[in-house]
């Protein structure tokens, strides 16, 4: 007889650990179809989950917006004057928008520099920036012809023209120098055919789960219309059904105790009929629902507290983990798709020679986004005084010192006016390394 040997475990009479009779060795990964561009369109219309998925951190990655660090002041609002003449705000917040919607947008400039929309952007003729304009990647194309075909250009297999079909207007090509592009979610490279370079849209991954997520709360809600079952015994209900007119007899005498109930909610029966009412208990269905809402607010990476407005049913959590998480995924937005293009867009606005800045670009200049996160009045007050709590003890502990000798008064207060935050340990430290018998 043939000796076998098992490298591990195995049940003979269930199967588990046998590949052949295992259930749990023929499971086998089924790729969700594609979602097409029509698809996306109805479920942002029509699917206020899916909307909120797309909307949430395109919105609050421009929610505060930009500052300019620059030695002038006025520098800084001169800009930002520009800016919100542009919209700039609202086409940037559009574009990170269409992108997670459709895995891809283009962002338009449209420049008065003497060249038309197929020649190169020339900044050093620029007059002024006269409007920004969006189109999702649906209105987008290229053909192969209009890549960049040289391998040592650092744009190297990406489209040097674009061809525009607006919604309502002519089909336009015009030169990337002139455009920004913005893309979705990352894609492995054997979809880029498909999506034609673009990104994958943040809906595709997520679809089973809204849509288990809908169909949980739609169910429950046919739960409610159906949470007390009548049930009403009839003697000799057999025998009653097997003659002629049983059935529509019995129909007749349901129909009417169920009008009873509508208008009397009072019910007659006969000695030998009985009616009861069951109830259905609902107590784990907030937690079966809340879970459905968890697993869509864990792929999508943005909290349960903002997705839903709430938190999760019997969890008084804030959520303030889950933000921190969230705003990271809105600093990388900001970071990889908005840093660069705010960039030129911002140099593009002092070389113009009719704006307000006469062509001329300042030496130190530098863009950064403004925090997430700003606190609130009565946060800023609590903060406040925290602080002077602790000026306060410091200066009581300087006091202490001062009367035990250990620190020359007049010392104190020339510390005291010339630093903010007076650190007293630190000067006994010092005070100690001149002087260790002090």
């Amino acid at each position: 007889m043939e000796n076998k040997r098992y490298d591990g475990y195995y049940n003979a009479v269930i199967g588990h650990g046998l590949h052949n009779r295992d259930p749990g060795q023929h499971w086998k990964y089924s790729f969700t179809e594609l979602m097409s561009d029509q698809l996306l369109a109805d479920m942002y219309s029509g699917n206020g989950l899916a909307r909120r998925i797309v909307d949430l951190p395109a919105d609050e990655a421009v929610k505060n917006w930009i500052t300019l660090s620059t030695p002038d002041e006025n520098t800084n609002s001169l800009m930002l004057g520009m800016l919100d003449d542009l919209n700039a705000e609202m086409h940037f917040a559009d574009a990170i928008r269409w992108a997670r919607l459709y895995g891809g947008s283009l962002l338009l400039l449209l420049v008065n520099d003497g060249g038309t929309l197929q020649e190169p952007l020339q900044k050093d003729r620029i007059g002024y920036v006269d409007s920004l304009k969006v189109y999702d990647r649906t209105e987008v194309t290229w053909n192969y012809a209009d890549l960049y075909a040289d391998p040592q250009n650092p744009k190297f297999g990406s489209p040097e023209f674009y061809e525009i079909t607006p919604v309502s207007g002519n089909t336009f090509r015009v030169h990337e120098s002139r455009t920004f592009k913005f893309i979705g979610a990352p894609i492995p490279h054997r979809y880029n055919l498909y999506y034609q370079n673009w990104g994958m849209p943040v809906l595709q991954g997520l679809m089973e789960d809204i849509r288990n997520c809908n169909v949980g709360y739609k169910n429950a809600g046919l739960l409610l219309e159906r949470i007390s079952q009548a049930i009403y015994k009839i003697t000799d209900l057999g025998a009653m059904l097997e003659t002629s007119e049983g059935e529509e007899l019995v129909m007749k005498r349901i129909q009417l105790i169920d009008m009873a109930r509508s208008i009397l909610n009072t019910i007659v029966i006969d000695m030998g009929e009985d009616f009861d009412l069951k109830n259905t208990s609902l107590a784990q269905v907030p937690q079966i629902l809340d879970q459905f809402g968890v697993m869509v607010s864990s792929l999508s990476g943005i909290p349960y507290t903002l997705l839903f407005g709430t938190s999760p049913a019997g969890m008084n959590s804030t959520g303030e983990s889950d933000l921190e998480n969230y705003y990271n995924l809105v600093r990388q937005i900001q970071k990889r798709q908005m840093k660069k293009p705010l960039d030129t867009l911002v140099q593009l606005l002092f070389l113009s020679r009719e704006g307000p800045f006469r062509g001329r670009e300042p030496e130190d200049w530098k863009l950064e986004f403004m925090p997430l996160w700003l606190p609130s009045e009565k946060e800023k007050a609590e903060t406040e005084k925290l602080y002077a709590e602790t000026d306060k003890i410091k200066s009581e502990t300087a006091k202490n010192y001062v009367d035990a000798g250990a620190l020359d008064p007049s010392e104190v207060r020339k510390k005291l006016s010339e630093e903010k935050a007076y650190d007293i340990e630190g000067e006994l430290d010092e005070m100690l390394e001149e002087d260790p018998e002090a």
